[in-house]
């Protein structure tokens, strides 16, 4: 052993064994070693209709230098760089596998990748800026020698977030991925243009030019929905269709919009003005907002339609729907913000004409004129409206406990129980919705008429009034009167009972419906006033 390692020149006397004469050392060798050596041609970056995108086409060119054969465990990795020189911060966005090369061999391959568009992507990476940027190709996991592993290529790559009619009337689409890892496609059908940008991490679309026949369309990948941070409106579009994108965020419409849907809107707003080209092509807009919370909807335009799965306010009574007029309002679920209606429509002089919400309705309305149909779920007891005309039909096919005044109400309907109430025929509540009030919350009243009343639940605790009047915020006390003119309550049914509870006009039905009964006499029945003031 002792003669082999000095043989080798491992021990630091190299002697032969026979003469014992020193023997020449052996000089070093060098490991056989695979060297991939890596170059690139030049970036091609080219819109491909058939695919509708934008794409990276190059070719690399792999060379093994090394005087070993190298059997394929590497990949050539391709980043954007926005300087042309390799480091950390450059943006990986594609690979490709390296084949087996024999000692000397040169291998090409063929990268043709979609350009990536990562304005706000999904597992913690960095965005990806719009600008243009150069191709680097690494080799990585194959040898030592870093000095042949990196190639730029010549040319570069226009990173945009750009969409709509591109050049000879092409229609260029738009993909993009989104943080919670589903990714949104955005296109316009006709005329216009839109881009997309990341704002402090939210993701913000903009139409920045269309037409009068133009419809913006959002679809997405995911099963349910996507969402984004905010839709921005600058011009003239027939509609924008996202019915599988929430905004988490704004809609901001400065053009016109004849048709909005989205899945759903929260923790932000829509703000609608119209610019005179946008309110001469749509005089009244149609609007689908799907599951709304936390949010305000103001628009400058006529509603057409206004259709929500359901409004729910979780902040405190912030929530608000503002609009000059609206023909049809209608919650699939709960309807929670306050509403506020300063005009009427130019075709039914009302300034809401149907509403129909299937859950409970809450928060304070204003209706500067009269509604046609009011049907709701249930009424809650931070439900309190004012209307500034008439009303036919206020129909609850649930429980009512709010407050609701109208200067006149042809028919109210109650399909469980009135609890804790008080609707009043004739009395406007000023700007505040409540009793009381001095300045533009003061109260006001009138002479006005019920035609007809059916509760098919109990009465408990309730009013119901036409033309009744009071200084304060309690009825029927000694301070009350009835207003000058003619006001009456026509017929009258209730179900069940009648608890602590009042019908009160100066003229009232002879005989009534309660509890099954056809002929309740109302004179001498303290439930039933027609002379005041009294004391209760």
């Amino acid at each position: 052993m002792s003669y082999l390692r000095r043989l080798l020149g491992l021990d630091a006397a190299n002697l032969d064994a026979r003469t014992g004469q020193s023997l020449e050392s052996l000089e070093s060798r060098a490991m056989l070693a695979a060297d991939i050596a890596v170059s690139t041609t030049n970036v091609s970056n080219f819109f491909d209709k058939r695919s509708s995108a934008d794409r990276v086409q190059l070719t690399v060119a792999l060379t093994n230098v090394g005087d070993e054969a190298f059997r394929g465990r590497g990949n050539v990795e391709f980043y954007l760089s926005t300087d042309g020189t390799f480091d950390s911060g450059d943006a990986l966005f594609a690979t490709l596998k390296v084949p087996s090369l024999s000692a000397g061999q040169r291998k090409t391959l063929n990268l043709n990748v979609l350009e990536p568009k990562d304005v706000n992507p999904p597992n913690g990476r960095t965005a990806l800026p719009a600008g243009n940027y150069a191709v680097i190709a690494r080799v990585t996991g194959l040898d030592d020698n870093a000095a042949n592993d990196v190639a730029t290529a010549s040319g570069a790559v226009a990173v945009n977030y750009e969409f709509g009619t591109g050049e000879g009337g092409v229609r260029v689409p738009l993909t993009i991925p989104l943080p919670d890892g589903t990714s949104i496609t955005l296109r316009i059908s006709g005329s216009g243009s839109g881009n997309v940008r990341n704002e402090d991490g939210r993701t913000i679309v903009t139409l920045l030019a269309g037409g009068s026949r133009s419809e913006f369309f959002i679809t997405t990948n995911a099963k349910g929905t996507s969402t984004i941070q905010g839709l921005e409106i600058d011009d003239v579009f027939k509609r924008i269709v996202a019915d599988k994108i929430n905004v988490d965020g704004n809609i901001i419409i400065n053009g016109g919009v004849g048709n909005l849907s989205v899945a759903g809107l929260s923790n932000g707003s829509l703000f609608y003005t119209a610019t005179n080209f946008g309110f001469f092509l749509f005089q009244s807009t149609i609007f689908k907002l799907g599951n709304v919370r936390d949010a305000i909807v103001s628009t400058d335009v006529p509603i057409n339609s206004f259709d929500v799965k359901s409004w729910i306010d979780t902040n405190g009574g912030g929530d608000l729907l503002s609009a000059p007029s609206a023909v049809s309002l209608s919650s699939g679920g709960d309807f929670q913000p306050s509403v506020s209606i300063s005009s009427q429509s130019v075709r039914e002089r009302l300034s809401l004409v149907n509403v129909n919400v299937k859950g409970r309705v809450s928060g304070s309305w204003r209706l500067a004129f009269g509604a046609r149909k009011l049907q709701f779920g249930d009424v809650t007891p931070d439900y309190k409206a004012t209307v500034g005309g008439a009303v036919d039909s206020l129909y609850v096919s649930g429980t009512y406990e709010g407050l609701f005044a109208a200067t006149q109400i042809n028919k109210v309907f109650v399909g469980r129980d009135m609890r804790g109430g008080t609707i009043l025929a004739g009395a406007q509540l000023g700007s505040d919705v409540l009793l009381g009030g001095t300045g533009t919350g003061a109260d006001t009243y009138r002479a006005s008429t019920i035609n007809d009343v059916q509760i098919r639940g109990s009465m408990i605790n309730s009013l119901i009034a036409a033309g009744i009047r009071s200084t304060d915020t309690v009825f029927l006390n000694a301070d009350d009167t009835f207003a000058t003119g003619t006001s009456r309550i026509g017929k009258i049914q209730v179900y069940k009972d009648v608890d602590n509870s009042h019908f009160a006009s100066p003229s009232l039905p002879a005989r009534v419906r309660i509890k099954f009964q056809n002929n309740v006499m109302t004179s001498g029945n303290a439930a039933f006033v027609s002379t005041l003031p009294i004391m209760i």
